[in-house]
């Protein structure tokens, strides 16, 4: 029906505009007579023109030509008037108009809008838990402005509405593709015959998808397409810069993430088939004996720290280290170059000494020897744990972290960070690390209780709906898992 009352407007109007454009001399029928134009619109373009003739400045509205034009004008703007897409859609003729927001909320069919809510889906809800409802909503809705001021330059005169959310939630994608580069994301494909599902981290996949928009919006304005990919373009650049300012300015850490890590979720990979894994002693059995303060050289004298009553064992998280099996006094005669190497020497002249192990790793991480860290980062933080000193946890934590030095340490070590923030209460770094050992080990025994640790900080920060995604994360990845039963009983309280 609307492309009939199109069809036959711009039939009439061609009638007119011919009248309007012919020379006079004077011989045709009043009918189709030339029709004057006054100076103030002698060399008007057809828009003005017509415009004047609905104004009725041009020609009496008697005349059966212009009339007839009139009639199919209003039988068209009826018809407009009635449909969402014609009412709402912006129009890059239409210059700052509320449509700029309005047409995102208007789509041409039930798959159009089901495709779109597929993708809102998708990316809006981690940026929402993330950011909160205001700031996403916020995202939201400019991202959409733009997107239609993207496609009004594209289409400048253009009077074709735009219609459809897919460029504000191509902000959305943008935004996304900032705060969870690293994201891996489920993909269904097929080949000829063949199906199957792939993964691909965001940072691949949302940048290829940009560029096949951005090549696509070439053709767009040549008719080619009916799909505004401008749009896209327009409202994923935005997304994306906008989200590197939220970032980047600071806003983000000081006003909006409090417990979440500035990465993907938790458990991106796809989950293993479970698993029972009996974890053995890291490194096999070692021989230490009791911290005798006496038998050490004074230089290398253990530091002072307040001793905490051990409470019981903690389940899922193996005690360390085993229990000493053989007593053997320090070698105190090698060669002291520099307490470096003097702490090297010690721990090679008795393995068992934890303590200097640990001092021997601090130095290691001030001298930045990866080798040396490779192999006592692990234990040192295992030592530190079974003094329950979390704060030195902490501590060495931080300065490998800042060292870049922590890629090699074993899923215990992991464990015994997410220990070490749950006590000191500090939910950042318990999903930090929780990620870390969830990305570096994903079928680690040692997991459901960092999940489990995870979740109960979360709740504690004050996020019952991240909690609640982890506790089904947690049942998802290890449906077995004693943790997980706890987890199901927990989320439904």
């Amino acid at each position: 029906e609307l492309s009939g009352a199109e069809s036959s407007r711009d039939s009439a109007a061609a009638m007119v505009l011919e009248r309007l454009r012919a020379p006079d001399d004077g011989d045709d029928e009043p009918a189709t007579a030339p029709i004057a134009l006054p100076p103030a619109l002698a060399g008007a373009d057809d828009a003005r023109l017509l415009d004047a003739v609905r104004a009725g400045k041009l020609g009496p509205a008697t005349d059966p030509q212009i009339a007839a034009f009139l009639a199919a004008d209003a039988r068209l703007r009826s018809i407009r008037d009635r449909d969402l897409a014609q009412r709402f859609g912006y129009r890059a003729t239409s210059g700052a108009s509320p449509n700029l927001l309005l047409a995102a909320f208007i789509h041409g069919g039930f798959v159009h809008l089901a495709g779109n809510l597929l993708f809102l889906w998708l990316c809006g809800c981690n940026l929402e838990d993330r950011w909160g409802r205001l700031v996403f909503g916020g995202l939201y809705a400019v991202s959409a402005v733009v997107s239609s001021i993207a496609y009004g330059l594209v289409h400048r005169g253009s009077d074709v509405p735009l219609i459809g959310a897919s460029g504000a939630i191509a902000g959305v994608m943008g935004a996304f593709l900032v705060c969870f580069h690293s994201a891996r994301i489920k993909y269904w494909y097929w080949w000829g015959f063949r199906t199957g599902t792939t993964f691909l981290p965001a940072y691949v996949a949302f940048p290829v998808w940009f560029l096949a928009q951005l090549g696509q919006s070439f053709l767009e304005a040549s008719g080619y397409d009916n799909v505004a990919y401008s749009a896209h373009v327009g409202g994923f650049a935005f997304g994306a810069v906008a989200a590197l300012v939220i970032r980047f300015a600071g806003v983000e850490a000081r006003f909006l993430v409090e417990d979440e890590d500035d990465d993907e979720p938790i458990v991106a990979e796809p989950p293993p088939r479970p698993v029972t894994v009996v974890p053995e002693d890291f490194g096999g059995p070692m021989k230490r004996r009791p911290l005798d303060a006496s038998s050490i050289p004074a230089p290398f004298a253990p530091e002072t720290h307040v001793e905490i009553p051990r409470p019981a064992a903690v389940p899922d998280v193996a005690p360390w280290p085993p229990p000493a099996l053989l007593e053997r006094p320090v070698e105190t005669t090698v060669p002291i170059e520099s307490p470096f190497e003097a702490l090297q020497a010690a721990v090679v002249a008795d393995p068992a000494r934890d303590d200097l192990r640990y001092r021997l790793c601090k130095e290691a991480v001030h001298h930045r020897h990866q080798p040396l860290v490779d192999e006592h980062g692990t234990r040192a933080l295992l030592f530190l744990a079974e003094h329950q000193r979390w704060n030195d946890v902490v501590a060495l934590h931080d300065a490998l972290v800042a060292a870049g030095m922590d890629q090699s340490l074993a899923d215990r070590a992991f464990s015994v960070i997410v220990r070490a923030a749950v006590e000191t209460n500090d939910p950042k770094r318990c999903v930090q690390s929780a990620q870390k050992m969830a990305n570096a080990y994903p079928t680690s025994p040692l997991l459901p209780r960092a999940l489990w640790d995870v979740a109960n900080a979360q709740e504690r920060g004050g996020r019952p709906d991240l909690a609640r995604k982890t506790f089904t994360m947690l049942i998802e990845r290890f449906p077995q898992h004693r943790f997980s039963e706890e987890a199901r009983k927990r989320i439904s309280r």
